[in-house]
């Protein structure tokens, strides 16, 4: 049998002693690292500057869409015909989203001072900026919906602001059109010269495809010809 401890003369037994426990058994708490001393602190600091980078660009919309003109530039110098098909199949965006970007990139060449003075009022309105006469761009950028500036205005009212000086569309006459169509009857043309000594092609399906396509060519061509007498 277990000796009880003797009751005190409040009537009590005394608690059992603790037993003292050593520096080395104590379980001392646990340090955080900081980020410098945690393992892979060097793709640590890779992952912190892609940040800010990206950050910045999130901040910096003008100057992304700047960028992605310039990008759209060097592509149509470097495939030509096939910009459109590049932009529309490749890039996944409209054709009117490709010269946004652009327009963007003109003014930034065009008006150095000027873009950069109002890169923070957003690529929306950059890309309006874009549209307008670039003699006109300063007084553009002056002006006034009510008592707002420029920096204030929602887009719509920036646009409502900017509209007498918006560059006016050509007019494209029928001179213009026929022009165009010459230079791509003619490029056509040597295609399908270079063609005359075409071997003989043995998949049966790609030869009467070929041979429909050239009839419609032929049928297309000579209702253009018609209508030009």
């Amino acid at each position: 049998m277990k000796k009880k401890g003797r009751p005190t003369r409040s009537g009590r037994t005394p608690a059992k002693a603790k037993k003292p426990t050593s520096r080395a058994a104590r379980k001392a708490p646990a340090r955080r690292r900081s980020p410098r001393s945690a393992p892979g602190s060097r793709k640590l600091a890779e992952l912190s500057t892609r940040f800010e980078q990206l950050r910045k660009k999130l901040d910096d919309e003008v100057g992304a869409a700047k960028d992605l003109g310039l990008v759209l530039e060097e592509g149509e110098r470097l495939i030509g015909d096939g910009y459109r098909d590049w932009v529309e199949k490749r890039l996944e965006i409209t054709m009117e989203v490709a010269r946004n970007h652009r327009r963007v990139l003109e003014v930034s060449r065009t008006n150095p001072a000027l873009f950069k003075k109002y890169k923070g009022i957003g690529a929306a309105k950059m890309t309006r900026i874009g549209r307008v006469i670039p003699a006109k761009r300063d007084k553009a950028l002056r002006s006034k919906a009510g008592a707002k500036s420029v920096r204030d205005m929602t887009d719509a009212e920036f646009n409502l602001a900017t509209r007498p000086y918006l560059k006016k569309k050509p007019v494209i006459t029928g001179n213009m059109l026929a022009h165009g169509l010459r230079m791509k009857v003619q490029a056509m043309v040597e295609q399908l010269s270079a063609s005359s000594t075409l071997p003989q092609v043995d998949n049966g399906a790609i030869r009467t495809g070929l041979k429909a396509d050239l009839g419609r060519l032929l049928k297309a061509a000579e209702t253009v010809r018609k209508r030009l007498r």
